[in-house]
């Protein structure tokens, strides 16, 4: 059984294990720079809870000595699904310097991190890797996110396809993924080796007692603490409804006021300005599961979106506030919406049969409130209360009501008249729609799917409508919709969606498709087409993958063709490497594979895998043919298809035939 994140000793292990070494840039030159301290990772309460006045405590000195240490500390939450664990790792600056002193450049405070995706171990994997499998990280960088891969993960890259770099240094036991920061405006990425500037510190997960940097060399070697984010003494969240400015402001945000106000946000409100908009703000807080998802396309198997242990939910800490005070407060700081919104939040959180009946009457602007502010921002908290007890059935009943009434009005608007805005929003309604699985909108969400694609921004819209669809299973589609209208619907998907030129949308109408098509010689005949004929390699797996589940139940002329498919995609020479590798694990598991051409073709892999047979345990052999990887395409594509075909016939994990070999 793999342990779960409830279990505290497993978690920081598991934290510890998958904490960056971490390249922070340091500019010693900038008018803002103090000597590079402005670069420093540290604590937020490195000079009190209060954050206005961090940046000048930053350079404050007594007796020519800096006033106060900047200890390096690293912030972090744990999510759970039953395939997953994501970590968000937060790094937090006294001030953002720059690089221009343009406004939103310079402001106090500064918050930027990632977000770390790893794969649970399951079958023999759980003794190798028992902190699971780094799949990759998600970073936030000033207004967008950038995704990277990582290379034991052979069936599909992040969408960005760069590589996750990995280090080893003397105090670590293990290589630890590397990131970087700029100087000044703190950007997180991925680690890329370069020059970056003269200066340079390296920051580790470290279990000794962190220090304040120091040293003349150009690059400093520093440990860090690791903070869970969620800790009642030094964590952040818990600190939301505390005073005023202790850290956060009322917009949310980290207090400050130098050069800009309150312009610093914490991990639960990081947002890509130009990445799926329908998950709003903080989806990489609340709504990792899909946000990954996103960013792989769908390529990912046995995936959970059920959550076993969502953090970022306000019910898990004591408000300060009574049920009648955050009522008088929501009434009486109207004109203040961060106190109207946390009163409101108070407010649902506390309801229960007892009281809910004494204030029911008086309700009905609260509840009006807080449904706009779901529809409207996508106000994670808010969902997350509504769908977690049955308390908050009226609360999910009005939802439900507000959102059938929003994609109905979309669905009666001509399509041309709408706004961007508009229809980002109605992307919105069609995913809360999905992640809260109510029979009676799936008639909206089907009309949604149908709409004429006539403007670039109706694309995500499409999609989103067809992933929220996704959430019901034919029977429910047919009770709403009737036999009749099921049978075009499925039409219109095989003979329109399956057809557009677009693959994001071929790709989405794909998924229905398989959740919905009975398994006929129908369904076989028409992914045996998408596989052979279809241009975009996503389709191409995922068809892929479905029939190799239907193989036993084709004809002997279906395993002809799919045997011939397979064959075509695994000894073409311009063929996607994940093709390959999954064309090579079906071949080989139904017995379709031909060793002498296999051979023939692939002869120096074919040697790698028979000398590892004969000579388990060397891989240094092996590791001089693959000096550039993971950047080098080729080279790691037949990494990945030497160790699947060794893992194939000998049963050594493919991941960690990669792992060894890169590791040498």
């Amino acid at each position: 059984m793999v342990a779960d994140i409830s279990d505290i000793k497993f978690k920081e292990k598991l934290v510890f294990r998958w904490g960056s070494i971490h390249y922070q840039d340091i500019d010693t030159s900038g008018e803002y720079s103090e000597n590079g301290r402005a670069d420093y990772i540290c604590r937020v309460n490195f000079a009190g809870w209060c954050t206005i006045g961090h940046w000048n405590a930053i350079g404050e000195k007594i007796d020519g000595n800096y006033k106060y240490k900047l200890t390096p500390a690293v912030y972090y939450s744990t999510v759970e699904t039953s395939s997953h664990w994501f970590i968000i790792y937060g790094f937090y600056h006294g001030r953002d310097s720059g690089p221009t002193n343009l406004p939103g450049d310079l402001h106090e405070n500064d918050c930027e991190g990632y977000l770390a995706v790893i794969q649970k171990p399951a079958g023999i994997l759980k003794d190798i890797y028992p902190c699971g499998i780094y799949m990759g990280m998600i970073t936030h960088a000033h207004w967008d996110f950038y995704s990277y891969s990582n290379v034991l993960y052979s069936k599909r890259p992040f969408q960005d396809e760069h590589p996750v770099i990995y280090n080893k240094i003397a105090e670590l036991t293990d290589a630890h993924p590397c990131t970087f920061q700029e100087s000044m405006g703190h950007g997180c990425f991925g680690w890329k080796d370069g020059n970056y500037s003269d200066k340079m510190i390296r920051y580790y997960p470290s279990v000794k007692p962190p220090v304040e940097p120091s040293g003349n060399s150009n690059l400093i070697d520093s440990g860090y603490e690791l903070i869970d984010m969620f800790d009642k003494n030094n964590g952040l969240w818990p600190r939301r409804f505390t005073s005023v400015n202790e850290p956060f402001a009322a917009n949310g945000n980290f207090a400050g006021e130098e050069f800009s106000e309150n312009d610093a946000e914490p991990p639960w409100k990081w947002d890509a300005l130009t990445d799926f908009a329908e998950i709003g703000g903080g989806g990489m807080a609340y709504e990792p599961a899909y946000l990954v998802w996103k960013y792989f396309s769908g390529h990912m198997p046995d995936y959970g979106f059920e959550y076993l242990l969502p953090k970022y939910f306000p019910s898990e800490f004591t408000f300060t506030t009574s049920y009648d005070e955050a009522y008088n407060n929501f009434c009486n700081k109207a004109n203040n919406d961060c106190f109207r919104y946390n009163a409101a939040l108070q407010i649902v959180c506390q309801l229960n049969d007892s009281n809910f009946s004494k204030v029911s009457n008086i309700l009905s602007n609260v509840i009006n409130y807080l449904l706009d502010l779901i529809l409207e921002k996508c106000s994670w908290e808010i969902i997350n209360v509504l769908i977690s007890g049955n308390k908050h059935k009226y609360f999910y009943g009005l939802l439900c009501g507000k959102l059938k009434e929003r994609l109905g009005k979309f669905n009666k608007e001509e399509s041309g008249s709408l706004s961007s805005e508009a229809i980002i929003k109605s992307a919105r309604y069609a995913y809360l729609a999905g992640k809260l699985v109510k029979n009676d909108l799936i008639d909206s969400l089907v009309n949604m799917y149908n709409v004429e694609v006539i403007r670039y921004e109706y694309v995500d819209l499409v999609c989103v409508a067809a992933e929220a669809l996704t959430n019901y299973d034919i029977k429910d589609i047919t009770k709403v919709l009737g036999q009749d209208r099921v049978n075009r619907l499925m039409d219109f998907i095989k003979y329109r969606r399956l057809l557009i030129s677009n693959n994001y949308i071929r790709e989405a109408s794909v998924n229905l498709y398989i959740k919905w098509q009975d398994r006929n010689n129908e369904y076989i005949k028409k992914l045996l087409d998408l596989v052979g004929h279809d241009n975009y390699a996503n389709i191409r797996l995922k068809a892929l993958q479905s029939l190799s589940e239907q193989f036993g139940n084709m004809s002997e002329g279906e395993k002809k063709s799919f045997k011939d498919i397979l064959e075509e995609l695994l000894y073409s020479d311009d063929e996607d490497w994940n093709l390959k590798v999954l064309s090579v694990q079906i071949l080989i598991k139904y017995s379709l594979f031909k060793l002498e051409r296999f051979k023939s073709k692939y002869k120096n892999i074919w040697n790698d895998v028979e000398f590892l047979r004969n000579n388990p345990g060397d891989y240094n052999k092996i590791k001089k043919k693959y000096p550039d990887c993971p950047a080098n395409k080729e080279q790691y594509g037949n990494l990945n298809l030497f160790a699947t075909t060794y893992d194939s016939f000998y049963s050594a994990p493919a991941s960690a035939v990669i792992e060894k070999t890169l590791d040498g």
